[in-house]
């Protein structure tokens, strides 16, 4: 993945903008991301999808997640804000934002 930022905020931050250039600052308009999955560290080593991005009604970039791990466990996060996702994975949101691996509903 060269040539995407090292660092957490950088990375959030061109998510945000790429977001903002897609649908605006609209809530409740899903981005589904295509291939946006990584391996989450620590013990567990889950496998995490990022399904969509959207503002929530706060204007929080949130995304929808599916979390599932080796033993077959899995996991739904609807509504989880990015800020605090780990690198790796604002990494396969903006490898996916940027290659236009995504799709917006038409309204």
């Amino acid at each position: 993945m060269s040539g995407l930022p090292k660092s957490s905020d950088n990375c959030l931050n061109n998510i945000m903008n790429r977001f903002m250039g897609i649908v605006g600052r609209e809530t409740g308009v899903p981005v589904f991301l295509d291939g946006a999955t990584y391996l989450e560290k620590g013990a567990g080593r889950a496998r995490v999808t990022v399904n969509c991005l959207f503002y929530n009604s706060e204007g929080i970039l949130c995304a929808d997640l599916h979390r599932r791990i080796n033993s077959g466990y899995a996991e739904i996060f609807s509504g989880k804000s990015i800020e605090n996702m780990e690198a790796e994975g604002l990494s396969r949101i903006l490898f996916a934002l940027e290659n236009n691996s995504w799709t917006k509903p038409e309204k």
